[in-house]
């Protein structure tokens, strides 16, 4: 199994686990903001496993490719806004 499937599976039990731990014990029925919380809280979390699901089971592997690319795209315009900055605050020294 590649590393980056096992972080995903690790991932999809820890947020399955989370949500058997959580899901009992919030409040659904009390008042508005609790049961409001519940529900997002919820809602997110299962985010999280329909994500890390999608990760395991959907992505091809061209997806996969197409997600590193933009990735190491935004890492090297980072890179060239952080250059950037530290060389205009070397120039105002």
């Amino acid at each position: 199994m590649r590393r980056a499937k096992r972080r995903h599976l690790i991932h999809l039990l820890l947020a399955i686990a989370m949500l058997a731990v959580a899901v009992p014990r919030l409040e659904f029925d009390a008042g508005a903001p609790a049961a409001v919380f519940g529900l997002l809280w919820t809602s997110f979390a299962l985010l999280v496993v329909a994500a890390n699901l999608y990760a395991l089971l959907g992505m091809d592997e061209e997806t996969a490719l197409a997600l590193a690319r933009i990735r190491r795209a935004k890492r090297a315009a980072w890179e060239r806004r952080l250059e950037q900055a530290v060389v205009r605050r070397g120039a105002r020294s």
